[in-house]
């Protein structure tokens, strides 16, 4: 089992959660500071590493501890690993996701402000370091959470898993609809009149009511790709980076996942509809979006094409 302890810098509670796991911190009494600060990428990762997944070790039972930032990203998170795991037909059972920011005080949060964000390590450091004992009871109750889970996972051989699916998931920052208006145009075989591509568009409103990160599964194009699609916030280049090293986790190829981000293709109106949930706005501005969005899925669909070309064990 992969079990990956997430926070918001990916350095701090999730780290320290991460160690509490391994045994490499005491759970009958609170640690040194210096106990605290010697454990690997404890208020150590720079902006822009956040979403850098490091394994931190094994535990007794065999299971993968892994720690990793996300951000203001909240549950979109969970929602997307999990999906993207179900996508990619990854072994059920198989994956742990630990959500320790709750745990995180007032003293955690400006130390790591300090420290990550302004550099001033001299100042921050000591200052998380205490945030984290004050913590410490509810982080190590966390962790605890978890012993009938590895008491009752001993390593077992896993049957042979299906080969896994390639994906290409359509994007959104503001609301799912945009995403799935360009997936949906994107599985149509050739390009069609404005009036044909919203008549294939789906008009229900159930596809609103999905939870941010959720993937919505939407078909599967001629080169049998899986395509999705989601919406994520302002998170594209940090889940990017979580699903590359997501994907090396578990020893598939990068390219086995394509994001593709199609917010800059959509008309004001087009946003105005989505974010107010206004249907005959939404769907007028699609048409006035038509064009950019064609220009997208055409480079789209050669840089699927080509990459299937150049790779001739997948059909």
């Amino acid at each position: 089992m992969k079990i990956i302890y997430h926070c918001f810098g990916g350095t701090h509670s999730s780290i320290v959660a991460a160690a509490l796991h391994l045994g490499w911190l005491p759970r009958e009494h609170l640690p040194s500071a210096a106990e605290i600060q010697a454990i690997p990428y404890f208020d150590q990762r720079r902006r822009g590493e956040e979403g850098e997944i490091k394994f931190l070790g094994r535990d007794s039972y065999g299971h993968e501890i892994y720690a990793v930032g996300k951000r203001g990203m909240g549950t979109l998170l969970e929602n997307f690993l999990y999906d993207l795991a179900e996508a990619l037909k990854l072994p059920r059972g198989e994956l742990l996701l630990l959500d320790t920011t709750p745990l995180v005080n007032c003293w955690m949060a400006l130390g790591g402000f300090l420290s990550r964000r302004l550099g001033l390590t001299f100042l921050g450091r000591p200052l998380v370091t205490w945030g984290v004992k004050r913590a410490y009871p509810s982080l190590v109750s966390l962790v605890e959470t978890l012993s009938p889970l590895r008491v009752s996972s001993f390593p077992v051989e896993l049957s042979p898993r299906e080969k896994p699916s390639r994906l290409l998931i359509f994007t959104s920052s503001r609301t799912l609809a945009l995403a799935l208006a360009a997936a949906t145009l994107y599985l149509r075989v050739s390009a069609g009149s404005p009036l044909e591509y919203l008549d294939e568009y789906p008009r229900e409103n159930t596809f609103w009511k999905k939870k941010p990160g959720q993937l919505l599964f939407v078909g599967e194009d001629p080169y049998g790709l899986k395509v999705y699609a989601t919406a994520i916030g302002p998170y594209f280049n940090l889940l990017h980076q979580i699903v590359e090293g997501f994907l090396s986790l578990w020893g598939l190829d990068k390219d086995s996942v394509r994001l593709i981000k199609v917010d800059r293709y959509a008309s004001p109106l087009t946003h105005l509809g989505s974010l107010l949930h206004l249907p005959w706005v939404f769907h007028w501005g699609l048409r006035r979006s038509y064009s950019h969005f064609s220009k997208l899925i055409s480079e789209v669909k050669l840089d699927a094409g080509s990459k299937i070309s150049d790779n001739g064990s997948e059909k």
